[in-house]
């Protein structure tokens, strides 16, 4: 599985806001993720990711995470790892179908 995660400009340990673990294809398309998208390897979090745009972050998240583990990975001719997702945070909730007072603690 992989699992998508919603980041804060300054979370740099790992990612903290767990959305949704679906296969990956179901991001490609839900999400636009490709694997040109890679950002860091499994164990190693992506350590710097920018500012984000604050005008589609949601509560402090301001970045989309695709967590890909090594047997999803495997299956679908990826590498392993983190890959940031083109959207917004904003976006990914309405595509994954989530509202962000639903995910917002």
């Amino acid at each position: 599985m992989a699992t998508v995660w919603l980041v804060s400009e300054d979370d740099q340990t790992r990612p903290s806001g767990l959305l949704r673990e679906l296969p990956v294809g179901n991001f490609e398309a839900l999400l636009g993720l490709r694997e040109s998208d890679f950002v860091a390897e499994l164990g190693m979090p992506p350590a710097s990711l920018g500012t984000g745009d604050p005008g589609g972050g949601v509560g402090a998240f301001r970045h989309v995470i695709v967590e890909v583990d090594a047997d999803e990975a495997a299956g679908h001719g990826w590498r392993p790892g983190f890959y940031k997702a083109p959207l917004t945070p904003r976006e990914a909730l309405d595509a994954l179908g989530v509202g962000a007072t639903e995910f917002i603690p």
